[in-house]
């Protein structure tokens, strides 16, 4: 059976998600990042890169919570999502409906920290 999957919900600062997804990508762990507005292709560039094991999704604003809410629900329906994880605690409430395993990525002094 495949490894599960981890989905990063993106609104604000890509950096965190960045090193978090790199770390699980080298540990054949499946990440789909989903980034909330228009992302240019630099931008995607600088975050694709140096591995692009992980999957980068950019959905127009106002269909951010729909695409998020539809996707955990048919990654939860096909049995290979894990976690969640979020960058605002209020997608972390929104994404808590849809799926129990919703974590908030958070800067602390020493890095970052899943809560």
């Amino acid at each position: 059976m495949a490894a599960k999957k981890v989905i990063f919900a993106v609104e604000t600062g890509w950096k965190g998600m960045r090193e978090a997804s790199i770390m699980l990508a080298r540990q054949n762990i499946p990440v789909d990042i989903i980034i909330k507005g228009y992302a240019a292709p630099e931008v995607l560039a600088v975050i694709t890169r140096p591995n692009a094991a992980y999957r980068i999704s950019a959905v127009p604003r106002y269909f951010f919570g729909i695409y998020l809410f539809c996707y955990i629900l048919w990654h939860q329906f096909l049995g290979n999502l894990d976690t969640v994880i979020v960058s605002k605690e209020r997608t972390r409430d929104y994404a808590k409906k849809s799926y129990a395993t919703v974590k908030l990525l958070v800067e602390t002094d020493s890095g970052y920290e899943l809560k």
